[in-house]
């Protein structure tokens, strides 16, 4: 945790689940390059985007996946790879895809056995059957067309 009253606010709103909020903050982090990595950054800013609310649902999901992907290539074994690796997991499951996301699950567990989160996703993704992918039981199933800038912002900063 950086040690400037940005970053620790930042994690009061992550913890309060406020992710506009969150979000706006870890934004300003990134531009004033705070003292967090920036694989923690991006770590944190794609959990934020992938909860708020206030962006279609497909946008959220994509924007938060394409962070966590620049995570793994950048840490392959590093202190952020496991939880990059498990939110990509949950990301899939969440999009209704639990083949892609126990390929994840795995991948985590391979670099961090004891994550908890993961044996939990794991275990989940086991019993369950392959839903079937519609636009109503998919959670992001729905996108609006002119939220396209705003994940070209938002992964340009």
């Amino acid at each position: 945790m950086p040690s400037s009253s940005s970053g620790a606010r930042h994690a009061h709103e992550l913890s309060r689940q406020d992710w506009p909020a969150a979000e706006k903050r870890i934004h300003g982090l990134r531009q004033a390059k705070v003292d967090l990595p920036g694989s923690e950054l991006e770590l944190l800013l794609g959990w934020a985007v992938f909860n708020n609310e206030n962006h279609p649902e497909e946008v959220r999901s994509n924007a938060a996946k394409t962070l966590w992907n620049r995570v793994v290539q950048r840490e392959r074994g590093g202190p952020h790879y496991a939880q990059a690796t498990y939110y990509l997991a949950h990301a899939y499951r969440m999009d209704g895809e639990p083949q892609r996301a126990l390929g994840w699950v795995d991948l985590c567990l391979k670099s961090s056995p004891e994550h908890v989160q993961a044996l939990r996703l794991k275990r989940l993704l086991s019993k369950a059957e392959k839903p079937k992918k519609t636009e109503d039981s998919t959670p992001f199933g729905r996108v609006a067309r002119s939220s396209a800038g705003y994940l070209k912002r938002l992964l340009a900063g």
